[in-house]
């Protein structure tokens, strides 16, 4: 602060504040802002003085942004799910660098922006806590629901069923077809099991299995022949 030379003006310089709830001075002129405002601080030596203004600015609160819900489907039973969190929409007006803690029930789970945790799952109710380091802290929530895979594939068999072959024809197995809610096209993964023998005359089965990426199997589906 721009303080005239008072030194050996007079026995020593005395500084004073208007507003010790604004700015406090000590004995040696360290200024020290303890709360928003404006005073005056004085620093008086024999006859000599001179004076400054001091505007304190009060720190504002931060913002914590969790984002949005986030619902996932086709965890594979028993299994944890990796989910990256996303606290890109905190902000602090006074431009002031942020700390990022997220807790589930108290528990920390990470920390920074963006963190990638391990869910089970199950619905989860994650807390942001933003600091600016002025001992401000705003919170906010974000809430994950994971969906285990509990649907078994679906199987159609191809062709007739039942199929008649002469005796003596050879038995083309038209195969099957299967589809998953979580996996898409399994038809590659379908199993075939068969006793047909065109040779001799008969009754004769096709079985097919198959199943998805969660361990989950459709019953078999049987063909005659």
């Amino acid at each position: 602060y721009p303080f005239k030379d008072l030194a050996g003006v007079g026995v020593g310089t005395i500084y004073r504040t208007s507003n010790p709830g604004v700015v406090a001075v000590s004995d040696d002129g360290t200024l020290t802002a303890a709360g928003p405002g404006i005073a005056t601080v004085i620093a008086q030596n024999g006859a000599a003085q001179d004076s400054t203004t001091v505007t304190v600015q009060g720190n504002a609160m931060p913002g914590a942004g969790a984002g949005g819900d986030v619902s996932l489907t086709c965890a594979l039973p028993g299994a944890t799910v990796a989910v990256q969190l996303d606290g890109s929409d905190s902000s602090d007006p006074d431009g002031d660098p942020l700390t990022f803690v997220w807790r589930e029930g108290g528990v920390e789970l990470g920390t920074g922006p963006a963190p990638v945790v391990e869910l089970s799952p199950g619905l989860h109710v994650i807390e942001l806590s933003v600091s600016d380091g002025f001992s401000n802290t705003a919170t906010d929530a974000v809430e994950v629901s994971i969906l285990e895979d509990t649907s078994p594939p679906d199987l159609q068999i191809v062709g007739d069923n039942p199929e008649i072959v002469e005796c003596g024809d050879t038995f083309i197995d038209d195969g099957a077809t299967a589809s998953d809610t979580c996996d898409g096209d399994l038809t590659s993964n379908v199993l075939a099991q068969s006793d047909v023998n065109s040779a001799a005359p008969g009754t004769y089965s096709v079985e097919y299995s198959v199943q998805d990426a969660a361990g989950l199997a459709v019953p078999e589906e049987g063909e005659t022949v």
